[in-house]
């Protein structure tokens, strides 16, 4: 019987003081590695950290994203579940626990075409759009700089969304006056390079760190921190390291308006308190409706509303499909004389 471990890839033998080879007794054979078949898949909500590879040995790392966790029948909760292809070729877990959500990350939003307005309530209020705040915004997007006090109250610029995979480098730059650029990040995921520099005028540019590798991916849930006290900004992308602080170059009295452009999907952008969370928690219900006067188009007689929940699986109760509650006039046709002669 063999006993030696599948994990070695290479075995020595050694020299021994009377001038022999230390043998085994049962020399190891060579064969094949095996390959798993695919792997559990990557929770809707969550991320995966996966090189592709499905050979004995591979490791994939998952998480439920920055609002859920993993939780099994017993209540015990992880953050990260790791799973491992052995040599049975199967993935070890062979599946993951569910994923227990805390908060709905992305907001449903009607077709604007549809016409259906929010309608908030005393217990379940938000504000979808301010000055400074936007859900579901359309990009390129620009919100005004609140002003200095932003750097100074413990505020922080909070965006929440998906990278995109369309070869577009996503691009996040604090505007200034003259041309300038108080800050500008670059996440290029494809190169897997993050960049972070200013511009003070025209081709005179303070180049702060290009790094490479990060744990953001195509596709999977991203949350875009940057804080900025008296003395600079301090950056942080998910559960990443905090880039280093980097000091102003532009007086924050220049800085006019946020700008976001390039392939990536935003559910909530904005400046923000340090306690916000812009995710609605569990149970939360988001309700659309007609403007006063205006029906649905496909019954007339129905309230002309759309309630949607945020569910335990992190994700609110979206119709299937939103073109069937179309506001719409009632109209009516007036029949002056309706009598027939026969």
């Amino acid at each position: 019987m063999n006993v030696y471990k599948k994990e070695l890839k290479a075995f020595d033998v050694y020299c021994q003081a009377d001038g022999t080879f230390l043998e085994p007794v049962e020399w190891p054979k060579c064969v094949a590695s095996v390959n798993c078949n695919e792997p559990p898949a990557r929770p809707y909500t969550g991320t995966w950290e996966w090189n592709g590879n499905s050979s004995f040995g591979t490791k994939i790392s998952y998480t439920c994203g920055p609002y859920a966790k993993f939780c099994d029948d017993d209540g015990v909760c992880l953050d990260e579940i790791i799973i491992e292809c052995a040599w049975n070729k199967s993935w070890v877990p062979a599946a993951l626990p569910n994923c227990a959500a805390k908060a709905c990350q992305d907001i449903p939003f009607p077709p604007e075409k549809l016409g259906l307005i929010y309608k908030p309530d005393e217990k379940n209020n938000m504000t979808l759009k301010s000055e400074y705040t936007r859900y579901n915004p359309f990009i390129p997007m620009k919100i005004p700089f609140p002003g200095p006090n932003q750097c100074i109250k413990g505020q922080k610029l909070m965006l929440v969304g998906k990278i995109l995979d369309n070869n577009q480098p996503v691009n996040v730059i604090l505007e200034a006056t003259q041309n300038q650029e108080a800050f500008h990040l670059m996440i290029d995921i494809a190169t897997e390079q993050i960049s972070r520099w200013m511009e003070l005028e025209k081709d005179v540019v303070v180049n702060l760190e290009t790094s490479v590798g990060t744990t953001i991916d195509f596709l999977e849930p991203v949350i875009i921190i940057l804080r900025c006290d008296e003395d600079g900004f301090s950056l942080k992308l998910n559960f990443d390291p905090a880039y280093p602080h980097d000091l102003h170059q532009v007086p924050l009295e220049r800085i006019k308006n946020l700008l976001v452009t390039g392939g990536i999907e935003l559910s909530f952008a904005g400046f923000v308190g340090e306690e916000m969370d812009p995710a609605p928690p569990l149970g939360f219900n988001l309700t659309y409706e007609c403007p006063d006067g205006m029906v649905f188009d496909m019954d007339w007689f129905a309230t002309p509303f759309v309630l949607m929940t945020c569910q335990d699986s992190g994700i609110f109760d979206e119709p299937n499909d939103w073109d069937i509650y179309q506001c719409v006039l009632p109209t009516t046709t007036e029949c002056f004389d309706c009598t027939s002669k026969f």
